[in-house]
């Protein structure tokens, strides 16, 4: 069978600090033709599994769900705290 990357349905939460939004972690999953969509809470509480797994203090983290094209190479994101959205500028290198 072949499948392209259409037939797949791909999911996207990021988890960020609550306190000024930086981005901490970026959860994706794919999941394939006949496979079940994980739900919203099943995707936060994985996300928050790895981050706290990783050494993070998760009090003070939020889960936000993204549509997956939404991240883009070459952006640095955050979390507009105000409205819970995701904002995004363009990543600029430091001068050697």
């Amino acid at each position: 069978m072949n499948n392209s990357a259409r037939d797949f349905l791909s999911q996207t939460c990021v988890v960020y600090d609550s306190r000024d939004g930086k981005i901490v972690h970026v959860y994706r999953n794919e999941t394939l033709p006949g496979g079940r969509k994980k739900t919203d809470d099943e995707m936060a509480a994985r996300a928050t599994e790895l981050v706290k797994r990783a050494g993070w203090d998760t009090t003070q983290l939020g889960v936000l769900h993204v549509p997956p094209n939404n991240l883009e190479f070459g952006k640095v994101y955050k979390v507009d705290l105000g409205s819970r959205k995701l904002i995004g500028a363009p990543h600029r290198r430091k001068p050697r």
